[in-house]
């Protein structure tokens, strides 16, 4: 047996499977395909959330049916992307490379490659979501396009944006207390201020046939394009469902933090491991007494 040819195609066959047109589904031909854009850079390498954990849970998915678009969004160096999707070793999962990638700035903030990126979603796709590589879902939150052999209408209907709630760390301030035991999700209301990238799947076919684009001229350029589009698409009269259950996280948060065993440290918005956050509390005793 010669190892070294055996390795080598084991790598090209892994290989193949990020860069190849991805297969169909799992689930059944009754379901809608969704198309997913996931934006992502090398910070999303780091630890508790990171673009494993994100894919992770895709992969666990209720509602089987969709293709991974793994797109970068800046120049910044980012080696193990290719090696993370080889190591999910699934066929819906991919990568796409642009020629070029800009350097990151607020005014844009990677909505121009995001605009190619959706371009390359497949014409079996019926829906779109676009989110971040660190962001956290339930295993659920597919299952609003789902048909099934019963039931062939999904309970959406013919609208084109389904929403979800979300957990965000942008919260109305409480007391701790009051936080911790309520753990309020924020309201999904279509409008910039008040609804996230991740939380809302949208028709593909429509958004395609409206050319709409985060980089178009009526869009404001200024980091927040993902409210605004939203906000333009329900102003232009597409149709719209709210599902009011809290199936996404945009990290970091309190919400996800204490789902993971963590601890969330409110002055700076960020997780830190328990250990860390005794040590915080007895270093703040002892400068008070």
């Amino acid at each position: 047996l010669n190892t070294r040819r055996f390795a080598r195609s084991k790598a090209e066959n892994a290989l193949r499977k990020v860069l190849s047109f991805p297969a169909k589904g799992r689930s059944s031909d009754h379901e809608e395909r969704v198309c997913v854009v996931v934006r992502t850079y090398s910070y999303h390498l780091d630890e508790p959330f990171s673009i494993r954990m994100f894919l992770d849970a895709f992969q666990k998915m209720e509602n089987e049916n969709f293709e991974l678009l793994l797109v970068q969004t800046d120049a910044t160096y980012y080696g193990d992307l290719t090696r993370v999707v080889m190591d999910s070793d699934d066929p819906r999962i991919r990568v796409l490379f642009f020629s070029y990638l800009p350097v990151f700035d607020m005014r844009d903030a990677g909505y121009i490659v995001t605009d190619n990126a959706i371009s390359r979603c497949s014409p079996t796709a019926r829906w779109l979501l676009v989110t971040n590589g660190d962001n956290k879902y339930d295993k659920k939150f597919l299952n609003a396009v789902l048909r099934t052999e019963d039931d062939p209408q999904p309970s959406n209907g013919d609208v084109d944006i389904i929403g979800y709630d979300w957990y965000s760390r942008y919260v109305v301030q409480q007391r701790v207390c009051d936080r911790l035991e309520r753990m309020d999700a924020k309201l999904n209301t279509l409008t910039e201020t008040e609804t996230d990238l991740g939380c809302n799947i949208l028709r593909l076919h429509r958004w395609q046939e409206e050319n709409v684009r985060f980089s178009a001229p009526e869009i404001p350029q200024n980091s927040r394009q993902d409210g605004h589009v939203v906000e333009h698409l329900r102003k232009k009269g597409w149709s719209f469902r709210i599902i009011h259950d809290a199936l996404f996280d945009h990290v970091p948060n309190a919400h996800a933090c204490y789902e993971m065993g963590l601890v969330w440290l409110a002055s700076n918005s960020k997780c830190i491991e328990p250990w860390m956050a005794v040590t915080l509390a007895l270093e703040h005793l002892a400068s008070v007494y």
